[in-house]
C-alpha cells in the first residue's frame, strides 16, 4: 500500500517547500475482529491443507498523516478514511497541564 501526503503548500504561510510527514496508526475497538481464510491440517488426509475462515484480531491501521511545514513549522494532520482521499482534522496542539 502507497501512502502520499496531500499536496505540498502551507496555507498559513504559502511555501511550496515540501515539509516533513509521518504515519500514525488508529487501533481497532476492543473486541473488533474480521474473517480470514487459513490454511489448516486436513484430518482426513495427511499431508494436505484445507481453508478455514476463522475470527482473528483487528490489527492497527495506518491511516493518519501529520504534515509539517519546512517554512513556518506549522503541522496539519489528516485522515485517510477508504477512498475518499484526506480529510484535514481539526487540533490543538498539546500541552502539559
Amino acid at each position: 500500500m502507497i501512502i502520499c501526503p496531500p499536496a505540498p503548500g502551507c496555507t498559513r504561510c504559502g511555501t511550496r517547500e515540501p515539509g516533513w510527514f509521518t504515519v500514525g496508526e488508529v487501533d481497532p475497538r476492543p473486541g473488533e475482529t474480521f474473517t480470514d481464510v487459513r490454511d489448516l491440517p486436513s484430518t482426513r488426509r495427511p499431508g494436505r491443507t484445507r481453508q478455514v475462515r476463522v475470527q482473528v484480531p483487528a490489527w492497527p491501521i495506518a491511516r493518519l498523516i501529520a504534515v509539517c511545514c519546512y517554512g513556518c513549522h506549522d503541522i496539519a494532520l489528516y485522515d485517510r478514511d477508504g477512498a475518499d482521499g484526506f480529510a484535514e482534522i481539526p487540533y490543538m496542539r498539546p500541552t502539559l497541564f
